[in-house]
């Protein structure tokens, strides 16, 4: 994992090197040490891996229209896979914001995909199939 004040990269990679559980201890030892930025970046791999304790962080990414396009989309992705009717009106407000540019563009894509996931979840926790 490499990080600078704002950005971290390869996180995946000590999922790789520690496996799942020392990954997700090593990262969240490691959250509590770094500039919000690189906490954000961090709650959004966990909360891949189901940790939703950190869906709020990844939340506050997801909305955060300073952060880069592609980093609200990791978080869209992550949320719609793994997070909870928390995240849902958030990802709705990225959808539907306007988006001017390409990235802004791409951004909403993934925003209205990960909403259409998270609520198909939610529906099929609540309608189990028997």
């Amino acid at each position: 994992m490499q990080f600078d004040g704002s950005d971290v990269s390869n996180i995946e990679g000590i999922f790789d090197s520690l496996g799942k559980a020392e990954g997700i201890a090593e990262l969240s030892r490691f959250a509590k040490t770094v500039a919000l930025p690189i906490q954000r970046d961090i709650a959004v791999a966990l909360v891949a891996q189901d940790k939703l304790e950190y869906e709020p962080l990844a939340i506050s990414l997801l909305i955060d229209t300073s952060a880069t396009a592609w980093k609200r989309q990791n978080a869209a992705g992550a949320l719609g896979e793994h997070g909870t009717e928390r995240a849902l009106p958030y990802l709705r407000q990225v959808a539907a914001a306007p988006a001017s540019t390409d990235d802004l563009k791409s951004l909403h894509i993934w925003a209205v995909e990960a909403c259409q996931r998270l609520e198909r979840r939610l529906t099929e926790r609540q309608n189990p199939k028997d």
